[in-house]
């Protein structure tokens, strides 16, 4: 990885620490903490994987279906040969659901966007999480082995 990609993975595990490392924030200022870890992460995810030249950017701020975590946190979208895909980065959990990605559409108060039905999982191995966080490194790994089937 690269020197500013550590960087960035360390503001993010910092930020993730610092929140509380909590999916389920009770207040307001937990819930800006929650955006903010996850968007970090989102960030250094979106940089390395550029790195293996694969076309990701940040999505929008969204609850997981697939969760039982209240609290929103930011989508990783990757752009596959004829479609895209979109992620919810669920820090340090160990199953993450991937959707369609839609191109946002703008909304009226109280509405939300739906994401769908999923198309499949992401498995980190357990054994990768310390202390609530999985390294960027095996983050990607397995993010590029769940897309080399689907990519096409």
């Amino acid at each position: 990885m690269a020197a500013g990609t550590v960087d960035l993975e360390d503001k993010a595990r910092l930020t993730w620490n610092d929140q509380g490392k909590t999916l389920s924030p009770s207040t307001r200022e937990e819930r800006t903490a929650l955006l903010m870890a996850s968007t970090a992460l989102v960030d250094t995810l979106v940089q390395t994987l550029g790195g293996y030249e694969v076309d990701a950017e940040a999505g929008t701020a969204r609850l997981a279906p697939s969760s039982t975590h209240t609290g929103r946190v930011m989508t990783l979208v990757i752009h596959l040969a004829n479609h895209s895909i979109e992620i919810p980065v669920l820090v340090g959990e160990t199953v993450w659901t991937y959707y369609p990605h839609v191109a946002p559409k703008a909304l009226k108060i109280g509405e939300s966007h739906s994401l769908g039905d999923p198309l499949g999982q992401i498995t980190f191995p357990e054994d990768a999480s310390t202390d609530q966080w999985i390294p960027v490194s095996t983050l990607v790994e397995r993010i590029m082995d769940v897309l080399a089937p689907i990519s096409t």
